[in-house]
């Protein structure tokens, strides 16, 4: 017998030992973004348990999230990171290569201020520094990175689904601030959540709880994150 809750999670509707079928709303495809751009989608809000949580949901088996140091979990706050354990998890080797054309967007809560990357790659050397990512430094503010530029704008939000979606950075579905200036050079760093990696090491450790994370290889729409945002708040 399929488990009621895997069923509902992954819309399982075969026998056993068939090919995992998925309910016809994926979150992560809201406002009509295709399945071919969706790299990762991660839900560890009401997911089984830990390892469960780990699945990418747009293709299982494929850039499995991978636990650095592991966060705790449960079911209704998803995954807990505590940045004194140094907690972070890989994406299973996920490149962003900095040319401004990809989108993240996730959802989190229970925010800790201070020096904190929710997640994040860097690569320096050269004349540039090559950073992607979601970021919170310690005046509290809502930072997004793309190619070697920051913008920085909105302050004291503990709870959100932050995004950005090419070179626009995005707050519970509204624009957030101006776009971002491209930078110079191409990142070949994992991107990690709950951490910052730069250059193979880890740093920075985020303190909050996520439910929710997806990322792209496309600029998705204002529209599309949205509408997933609306999504994954529905969870």
């Amino acid at each position: 017998m399929i488990h009621p809750v895997l069923a509902s999670r992954y819309g399982i509707t075969g026998v056993l030992g068939s090919a995992r079928q998925r309910a016809s709303a994926d979150w992560w495809l809201s406002g009509g973004i295709s399945a071919a751009n969706c790299i990762g989608a991660y839900q560890p809000i009401r997911a089984d348990d830990l390892a469960d949580s780990y699945i990418n949901l747009a293709n299982p088996g494929i850039y499995n999230a991978t636990p650095g140091t592991a966060p705790t979990w449960d079911v209704v706050n998803g995954w807990k990171f505590l940045a004194s354990s140094s907690q972070y998890l890989g994406t299973g080797g996920i490149i962003v290569p900095n040319d401004q054309t990809w989108s993240i967007i996730v959802k989190y809560s229970n925010y800790v201020q201070s020096n904190k990357a929710v997640s994040f790659s860097r690569k320096t050397g050269g004349a540039n520094t090559c950073d992607f990512g979601l970021y919170r430094p310690n005046n509290d503010t809502l930072s997004y990175y793309s190619g070697s530029v920051k913008n920085t704008t909105h302050v004291g939000t503990l709870a959100c689904v932050q995004a950005i979606a090419g070179n626009q950075p995005y707050l519970d579905g509204a624009t957030d601030g101006a776009t971002i200036t491209a930078g110079a050079d191409v990142n070949d760093v994992e991107l990690v959540i709950g951490a910052i990696n730069i250059d193979g090491s880890m740093a920075l450790y985020f303190t909050g709880h996520i439910q929710a994370y997806s990322l792209y290889n496309t600029a998705v729409s204002g529209a599309q994150v949205a509408a997933v945002g609306t999504a994954m708040n529905a969870l």
